[in-house]
């Protein structure tokens, strides 16, 4: 018998008629019941076809940047002559200079496009439904950068062309991606009982 219950056991015993009541004997801790753990709710097929097309963007996107930088010295070469044009008498240094930060200017909005929008998206798909106002005011931004990137990026060359599809994709499949994740099919899973149970909300 150990020391504790030895001890229970003469607490348990009075020492005379007149003696108090003994205390109860103390619990036992118990670790045998853990916390509940909320179940994971499976996508409906609404949100399966939006996070499809977020990913299709982001390959656009990113098939934007690697055509740009590996047509870096032809982007730059036109730029130099656009740059020229609206800026006529600048020395070539200058007019260099001006093409080069504007083309990778460019290039860094884009980048910085892609990234907060797959930042976005990851926080949606973890049924935070409040982040699609976000996304809506980054598809403003998107937009500017596309129409940016349209005038800085795409040249009469042959990969213009691939930039111009490129970029036009990226965007309409921001915008089509966003417009799933409104669809009634979509509220339901965003709004679905986090308390474990995994039913949906109607």
């Amino acid at each position: 018998m150990s020391p504790e219950s030895e001890t229970d056991n003469l607490a348990e015993r009075p020492d005379g008629p007149g003696a108090p009541p003994a205390r109860p004997p103390r619990p036992r801790m118990s670790n045998l019941t853990p916390a509940p753990v909320p179940k994971t709710v499976p996508p409906t097929v609404t949100i399966l076809v939006s996070r499809y097309l977020w990913w299709a963007s982001f390959v656009a996107g990113m098939g934007v940047l690697l055509f740009a930088f590996l047509a870096r010295n032809t982007q730059v070469e036109w730029l130099t002559g656009v740059v020229e044009d609206v800026q006529p008498g600048q020395d070539a240094g200058t007019l260099k200079n001006v093409a080069t930060f504007l083309f990778w200017a460019t290039l860094v909005a884009v980048s910085v496009v892609v990234l907060v929008e797959g930042i976005l998206v990851r926080r949606m798909m973890r049924r935070h439904g409040a982040v699609r106002w976000a996304i809506f005011f980054l598809l403003l931004v998107h937009t500017a950068v596309a129409v940016l990137a349209d005038a800085f990026l795409v040249t009469s060359e042959q990969e213009g062309l691939y930039l111009r599809i490129l970029l036009a994709a990226q965007l309409l499949l921001a915008v089509a991606a966003f417009l799933t994740s409104l669809m009634p099919g979509a509220w339901g899973w965003f709004r679905a009982d986090r308390n474990g149970d995994g039913h949906q909300r109607t």
